[in-house]
């Protein structure tokens, strides 16, 4: 028997130690077919020093519920930017993303 559960809650927080930095960070978050994302919080602190060279973040939304609240918050260092961000999310069919930010 395959039980289905919905993600509550899920934060994902990333900071990097001084002198450090992250190449390549990939977030996949695939949800089951009749489950919602309630929230879905993801912080990602950079050091001062260094900067996030590729960022892709792809949420894919059940077909009958929506995700209800997505913060993505990215903090890049003072000299460096974000090379490269993308962000792909697709809503589900019958309800949209309620609040993206």
């Amino acid at each position: 028997m395959l039980l289905v559960y919905s993600i509550v809650s899920l934060n994902i927080v990333t900071e990097t130690p001084p002198g450090y930095l992250i190449v390549d960070l990939n977030i996949e978050i695939a949800m089951p077919l009749d489950y919602p994302i309630v929230d879905l919080n993801i912080e990602i602190a950079m050091p001062l020093d260094y900067p996030i060279v590729d960022l892709n973040i792809k949420i894919e939304a059940s077909l009958d519920y929506p995700i209800v609240d997505l913060n993505i918050a990215t903090k890049a260092p003072l000299d460096y930017p974000i090379v490269d961000l993308n962000i792909a999310t697709e809503a589900s069919l019958d309800y949209p993303i309620v609040g993206l930010n």
